[in-house]
């Protein structure tokens, strides 16, 4: 086989990978594209999409609870925060590995027990909250 058959080869392949890696994606997210959310009596729910296989859902509870679920893709946990007073700090964080990654799969941070332990990721988790909430116009 000749370098060029080669090249060709190669780039046939990577067309094909991107595409089953695109192309799911897409499809997955199409919807979502155009539809900024819908809203029920009991709660208000937005998405936006924040690359391959990443995203961003916010849903508000008629209670008043804002829950953040930050859905990484296939490489990085997964994290969902949830904010249930009102006062504009995340109460709970749970964060859920991939497949990809060792570790636990699941961790649960709640602000009453885990924020002594865990002050930098509480701080984090209270500016990402307000971000989002900007980012999503509902602050």
């Amino acid at each position: 086989m000749s370098l060029s058959d080669t090249i060709k080869k190669i780039l046939v392949n990577g067309v094909v990978l991107t595409a089953l890696v695109v192309l799911p994606n897409s499809i997955m997210n199409a919807s979502r594209i155009y539809t900024h959310g819908y809203e029920t009596k009991e709660e208000k729910n937005m998405y936006k999409m924040d690359g391959i296989f990443a995203s961003t859902e916010v849903n508000i509870k008629r209670t008043g609870e804002v829950r953040i679920m930050e859905d990484r893709g296939l490489f990085r946990k997964d994290i969902v925060y949830t904010e249930n007073d009102g006062d504009g700090l995340v109460d709970q964080i749970v964060e859920r590995s991939t497949f990809w990654r060792s570790g636990p799969s699941l961790e649960r941070f709640d602000r009453e027990k885990d924020y002594g332990d865990f002050p930098e990721k509480f701080d984090e988790a209270d500016k990402y909250l307000s971000e989002q909430l900007e980012r999503f116009e509902l602050k």
